[in-house]
Formats: C-alpha cells, sequence, structure tokens
C-alpha cells in the first residue's frame, strides 16, 4: 500500500514538473510551483526530491532503467542493440522533447550522460586493445553525437542515428581512422 502511495506521488511530481516545462523556461521553476502543479504538498515534494534537478534526474534513472530491461530482455546483446534502444528510446519520449526547448538543462543532461557511460563502455568490442583512453573515445563520440541529434530535435530517426554511431565506432575500433 505504502509502495502504491509512493509511486502515485512521484508521477504526480513528474506530470507537473512536466507540464510547467510546457508553460514555464526551466530556470524559472520552483520546487513550489512543482508541487503547486503536481497537487502534492510541498513536504511531500521534499520527501522525495531536494531540488528539480533531482527530479529529472530521477526521471532519466528511471528512463536508463526501462531501456536496460529492454536489453536483458532482448536476443541481442551488443552494443548496437543498447544504442538502438536507448535511441529509440529517447526519440519516442515526449517529455525529453519538452525538455529539448529548454535552456539551462544541457549540463544536466551531459551530467547525467556522462553518469551512464560505463554502460556502453562494458560492451565497446575489442575494449581491451583501445585502452582506457581509446574506450574513453569512442565514448566520448557517443556521447558528442547523441548531443549533437538532440540540439537538432532529433530530426534523423533512431536507427539512422544508431547505424551512423556504429559505422563511426566500427571504423575506429578496425583503426581506418586516424
Amino acid at each position: 500500500m505504502r509502495e502504491k502511495q509512493i509511486r502515485e506521488s512521484i508521477d504526480m511530481i513528474m506530470k507537473g514538473f512536466f507540464d510547467l516545462l510546457k508553460e514555464k523556461d526551466y530556470r524559472k521553476i520552483t520546487m513550489s510551483e512543482i508541487a503547486t502543479k503536481a497537487m502534492v504538498s510541498r513536504m511531500t515534494i521534499y520527501r522525495h526530491f531536494d531540488s528539480k534537478e533531482a527530479i529529472f534526474r530521477w526521471y532519466m534513472e528511471s528512463l536508463r532503467k526501462e531501456i536496460m530491461a529492454q536489453f536483458e530482455n532482448s536476443d541481442q546483446k551488443d552494443l548496437s542493440q543498447l544504442l538502438y534502444l536507448r535511441n529509440k528510446a529517447i526519440y519516442q519520449n515526449e517529455r525529453l522533447r519538452i525538455v529539448l526547448d529548454h535552456e539551462g538543462i544541457e549540463m544536466l543532461m551531459n551530467d547525467i550522460m556522462m553518469n551512464n557511460r560505463s554502460f556502453f563502455g562494458q560492451l565497446l568490442p575489442n575494449r581491451d586493445t583501445l585502452g582506457t583512453y581509446g574506450a574513453q573515445f569512442v565514448i566520448g563520440g557517443i556521447d558528442q553525437m547523441t548531443t549533437k541529434w538532440l540540439a537538432h530535435k532529433m530530426i534523423e530517426p533512431p536507427e539512422l542515428i544508431t547505424m551512423t554511431m556504429v559505422r563511426l565506432i566500427d571504423r575506429v575500433m578496425s583503426d581506418e581512422v586516424v
């Protein structure tokens, strides 16, 4: 019963947060406004989150968990599949499309991507031959491509951006690119 209440409160907070993003600049949104929009008390919102950044981080972490669950249940367990599932989830996520219209949230998005790098690194083919710097180079390329894709409002479908990422990773891994 308690878990259900917690989940409902968090869902209401998420809805309130993203509804406010449709109306107002991210930098000007306050926790009090989120609580009001979510129809929860300030005490309830602060019980779950200490800042609007924490709300967004929680949302992104829940999205990452969904992607990882899909990945674990898929027949194909390689980097291209994980990239595709992640890119598809981002592309189809209406809430993330709302976020893209807001200045001030890019740094938070970049920070979140940096914290999720290890998942890609574990799946790099021939990771041992790349060494630490080579692996970081490849993962940094994934991050930069994702950042540009988001900045361009994801005009390419997830299949195309994934194929491009994988093709470039393959070229780096085969030493075709110097």
